[in-house]
């Protein structure tokens, strides 16, 4: 009896025992567990804050989402001599600026700021206006594998032609105003009133069947009585738009029309009044460019809407992909005794003048901003698809200069030596 009382008391203290101890180490388990799952979440928290966003709107639970992640280093190549890497903006502003989809990339000028190693940058951009002479010793040394070595060009191709043979194979994308470029930045563009961009683009289409105006827009057209009129900034220019502009003058004389030629010794008024008194006068605007090069669509046809005038353009672009059907005039397409008879026939008859004008009931046509383009390159460092696979401009050098470049690059002496540098490594252009 008394052997079976102690066994069973050894059996109650062996129970108690135990669970005393699964007690004590639960607890210690759920403690050690909180503790190590908040110094995780802290130091996650703190890891986030290392990344720099310099756009206080940017809630914080914003900031853990993916795109903000894995920050994408841009470095806008400047010379030595010349520091634009104010131009864009620094860090990551201008993707917030422009309320890009990715904003996880920090644009510098700073060529230092990766432990003083440019190549560990994912892209670099070099701006038309660095390579016009390409000189070496202002171009990267070395780069590596993974870079995108990105050419910018928002100027004329026949303004800043590249000569340098060892601008093919250079670059892995290009960004520029020309509609077959990796990254298209275009001077103006079209968009619907839904806010969808409609044109520049390879492929367009427009609307097929537009709306009458307004009487409100009639009764504005309806005080003009001047045929055209043009307001030109630019008194020299190599393609001799002010020759062509007096002929055309001189034609529309003769058939008792008035073409204005404001500045440059023509007739003289402040922008504001020239403006005013395009809006109220004159049925068309003249819009030359100044480049005759392909895609080359400046925002100078602008003057023309804005003012409800007609545009007659003069370019060497396709215009059906830049601007809205029967909203303007090529004058590059015909003759100017034809051109003349078609402007005097148009005045003649409203109602074809009005529709030169339905466009409005659809679209609106505005300039792009400066650097139009920023998103998509934060975009396409974030897509392995771009990204990730090997792209290499093998002959960038006619893409980007496609007249002949003899024109404009081979050197004018017949020398050996000018002739092997434009051949191996031209550093000059001819102008």
């Amino acid at each position: 009896m008394y052997l079976y009382l102690k066994i069973g008391y050894f059996v109650k203290l062996f129970f108690l025992i135990t669970f005393l101890g699964l007690f004590t180490y639960t607890i210690l388990t759920f403690y050690t567990f909180q503790t190590a799952y908040s110094n995780m979440s802290q130091l996650e928290l703190n890891q986030d804050k290392i990344e720099i966003f310099s756009n206080p709107e940017v809630k914080q639970q914003d900031i853990r989402t993916d795109k903000f992640k894995n920050l994408k280093y841009v470095l806008l190549w400047t010379s030595y001599n010349n520091n634009t890497e104010n131009i864009i903006g620094e860090g990551q502003t201008p993707f917030f600026e422009n309320r890009c989809t990715y904003t996880n990339c920090f644009l510098t000028g700073d060529k230092y700021l990766l432990n003083e190693d440019y190549t560990k940058f994912d892209a670099v951009i070099f701006d038309v206006h660095q390579l016009q002479v390409w000189d070496v010793k202002n171009l990267p040394i070395s780069r590596s594998l993974h870079q995108k070595y990105i050419f910018y060009g928002k100027v004329s191709s026949e303004d800043f032609p590249i000569c340098s043979a060892y601008s093919n194979k250079y670059f892995n994308w290009t960004w520029s105003y020309k509609l077959d470029s990796d990254i298209v930045s275009p001077f103006i563009e079209v968009r619907d009133f839904d806010g969808n961009v409609v044109a520049p683009k390879l492929n367009v289409n427009w609307e097929p069947k537009m709306s009458v105006i307004s009487e409100a827009v009639k009764e504005q057209l309806k005080q003009k009585k001047k045929a055209i009129a043009w307001i030109n900034k630019k008194c020299q220019s190599r393609d001799n738009r002010m020759v062509f502009a007096k002929r055309l003058q001189i034609a529309f004389k003769q058939s008792s029309l008035d073409f204005d030629i404001y500045g440059c010794g023509k007739l003289v008024c402040s922008r504001k009044s020239c403006l005013e008194t395009i809006k109220r006068d004159y049925y068309f605007y003249f819009s030359p460019e100044d480049s005759n090069m392909d895609d080359y669509v400046s925002a100078g046809v602008l003057t023309a809407y804005d003012q409800f005038a007609v545009p007659i353009v003069y370019g060497g672009a396709n215009y059906s992909k830049f601007l809205p059907e029967a909203s303007y005039i090529n004058a590059g397409t015909t003759s100017i005794d034809k051109l003349v008879a078609l402007v005097e026939y148009i005045i003649r008859n409203p109602n074809i003048y009005y529709n030169f004008h339905r466009w409005r009931n659809h679209y609106v046509i505005s300039e792009t901003e400066k650097f139009n383009g920023i998103c998509e390159v934060c975009e396409y460092l974030n897509d392995l698809s771009k990204f990730g696979v090997v792209s290499i401009k093998s002959n960038f050098r006619r893409w980007w200069y496609t007249r002949p470049l003899f024109e404009r690059c081979f050197p004018k002496s017949h020398d050996r030596p000018d002739v092997l540098s434009y051949v191996n490594n031209s550093r000059r252009t001819l102008h």
